[in-house]
């Protein structure tokens, strides 16, 4: 069966035949859906070139758990622990100990998937590795400082994020020519700062809180004093009418 989709949905024609059974169960699926056929192969086409990624951006809706490499020190309590049963394996619905690249890691905090250290490859970005699909690179301040974590996602679609050092960061983007990357990890402001912009910002807020309630004090006491003035008025008029009564 010869499909012709039509010069106002596509820049391009293109005839190719289909079984029978393809044909009719196309008519019946467009039938049910009140649309056309040459409608229904875009949108197959559409969602399958989906699974194709054409950009390096982050990605909102996936949230991975990172890792941090632990000390020697911190392995040996740590498999002393496990022996003893003594050990906490879930933080935050995450596995707190890992143990990944032949050696234990902890959970460090949450970020983003994202795939911006791809290259481009067969006409789609992917990892440079051939054991990986992706390969992406979050800052994270949650421990008071700044970590980088790099993401792997592999062949199985398993993901792994871990901390690595600013220069391993600025290596991996200058492999990817990611250059808002570079300039985004040496743009990288100090915890410290931060913390102290932030406190900084608090600190303003709450004085405008104090400020506004002090002005609300003022009102209040305004308030409470012509109240005051009225009661005492009704007060003494009262005692004025009471005296009168009596001298009649």
């Amino acid at each position: 069966m010869p499909i012709i989709l039509p010069k106002s949905d596509l820049t391009e024609k293109y005839t190719f035949k289909t079984s029978k059974k393809i044909k009719k169960d196309l008519k019946n699926y467009a039938k049910a859906k009140n649309t056309t056929i040459p409608k229904i192969i875009n949108k197959t086409f559409e969602d399958l070139f989906i699974e194709k990624t054409l950009t390096r951006e982050k990605n909102e809706d996936i949230i991975i758990p990172a890792y941090i490499k632990m000390t020697n020190k911190e392995i040996k309590q740590l498999t002393d622990n496990l022996k003893d049963e003594k050990i906490i394996i879930y933080e935050n619905e995450h596995k707190k100990y890992i143990h990944c690249k032949n050696t234990w890691y902890k959970y460090l905090s949450e970020v983003y998937f994202n795939n911006c250290l791809d290259v481009w490859k067969n006409d789609t970005y992917q990892s440079s590795m051939d054991d990986r699909n992706h390969e992406g690179l979050a800052i994270s301040y949650a421990k008071k400082r700044i970590d980088y974590i790099k993401i792997e996602q592999y062949k199985d679609d398993s993901i792994f994020a871990y901390a690595i050092k600013k220069p391993q960061a600025v290596k991996q983007a200058k492999k990817a020519k990611n250059k808002e990357l570079i300039d985004m990890i040496n743009e990288s402001t100090p915890y410290s700062f931060l913390l102290n912009r932030q406190m900084r910002s608090t600190e303003k807020r709450l004085l405008n809180m104090i400020k506004s309630l002090k002005e609300r004090e003022k009102e209040l006491m305004k308030t409470e004093k012509e109240r005051k003035n009225k009661i005492d008025y009704l007060k003494e008029r009262i005692i004025q009418l009471e005296s009168k009564i009596e001298k009649q």
